[in-house]
């Protein structure tokens, strides 16, 4: 199993390149745009729209895939909660973590609508999930902040 440390800083690193790029993504492609054909060759630091959502998909995935590493280690903490009905002490994790679960079905589900007829599904998927996920930012920062020192912890 992975480091415990080396987890909780590639969380770091991963997390913050999907809200990053999802940021930068909703700034530069998204709000105001009326034509979606002619925001695919526009550049933004250099990289035009395919290249964007490749690097946030990829980061998104990794991240994804770390989080459940998380979550399956904190299971035991899960398991507690559900079982003690402990929700109204421990609604802000709750919260975080339906707001992490909508927004990663929200965000992987239009994957399966990349061309075609469903581009208005696709394009509705990915603006509730633009919206979800800003939500889902902030609620990372606090935890974050809250655990900084167990973060860094040396055990």
């Amino acid at each position: 199993m992975i480091n415990k440390k080396v987890l909780n800083y590639s969380l770091l690193t991963t997390g913050v390149a999907t809200c990053l790029t999802g940021v930068l993504m909703q700034i530069g492609y998204h709000i105001g745009v009326d034509d979606r054909s002619t925001m695919i060759n526009h550049q933004m630091g250099g990289l035009i729209y395919p290249q964007w959502q490749l690097f946030h998909q990829v980061a998104a995935s990794v991240f994804f895939v770390l989080c459940l590493i998380h979550i399956y280690r904190h299971r035991k903490w899960y398991k507690g909660v559900i079982m003690h009905k402990r929700f109204k002490r421990n609604r802000e994790l709750i919260t975080f973590s339906i707001l992490f679960a909508l927004s990663a079905i929200l965000g992987f589900w239009p994957w399966l609508y990349n061309n075609g007829e469903a581009q208005t599904l696709r394009h509705t998927l990915i603006e509730i999930h633009d919206k979800v996920s800003i939500v889902l930012i902030f609620f990372i920062v606090l935890h974050i902040v809250k655990r900084r020192k167990r973060i860094h912890a040396k055990r």
